[in-house]
């Protein structure tokens, strides 16, 4: 997508000036590989606006010759610049979104998967031991929470020492804790990538490669 675009430009400012004002090839062969890359991590990683953040940079040159081209007065960029109602819109819709997302990243509101415990937050860790979930002592391997804003709503994990759930009915926060000797039997299914707890305090906890509940 990027070098045959870079090729089409070319030819178009060779056209129109008699020398190419794009980068050479073998810059733009390297600017299509990093959008190519960052656009795949993108898909199979957390870091997806990192990931939008590097393809554009990669496609700037190209943008930036478009609008060369154009004219800083032309009717195009005018008309593009001009803000809208869809604009707005966009933003009002897209800027939750994006404050969810990156709240998800760095541990504040709750991921899309089973993260490491080193990604909960501190003030999240503190409202676990406040409540007796965990000890000051236990550190947390793996964590997920289902909640949809706050990870005090909801949450499933293991630390060194347990097993704990807790989630809130009404208004009013529930726990189950088990330590690994209460844990009656922990059933392993490789090709799903699931394991199965089960414990007369916690019932059948299941985990997956992105989420952890009680069923």
């Amino acid at each position: 997508m990027v070098f045959p675009l870079w090729n089409n430009l070319k030819e178009d400012s060779v056209d129109r000036f008699g020398v190419s004002h794009l980068p050479g090839k073998k810059l733009a062969i390297l600017l299509a590989i990093i959008f190519l890359v960052s656009s795949i991590l993108g898909h199979i990683t957390d870091y997806v606006l990192l990931s939008l953040l590097i393809s554009a940079l990669a496609i700037l040159p190209l943008a930036n010759y478009m609008i060369f081209v154009n004219g800083a007065k032309s009717s195009a960029e005018i008309n593009n610049s001009r803000w809208g109602i869809r604009h707005v819109l966009l933003i009002l819709l897209g800027l939750p979104l994006y404050v969810i997302q990156i709240g998800g990243e760095v541990g504040l509101t709750p991921s899309e998967a089973v993260i490491d415990g080193s990604e909960i937050s501190a003030d999240n860790i503190k409202f676990m031991q406040r409540q007796g979930i965990i000890k000051p002592k236990d550190e947390v391997e793996y964590f997920y929470s289902d909640a949809l804003l706050f990870v005090r709503d909801d949450g499933n994990g293991f630390t060194q020492r347990h097993v704990f759930s807790y989630w809130k009915e009404e208004g009013v926060l529930q726990k189950e804790v088990a330590t690994y000797d209460k844990v009656e039997d922990i059933q392993v299914e490789w090709g799903a990538w699931r394991i199965i707890l089960r414990s007369p305090f916690l019932g059948r906890m299941v985990v997956t490669s992105s989420s952890m509940f009680l069923a």
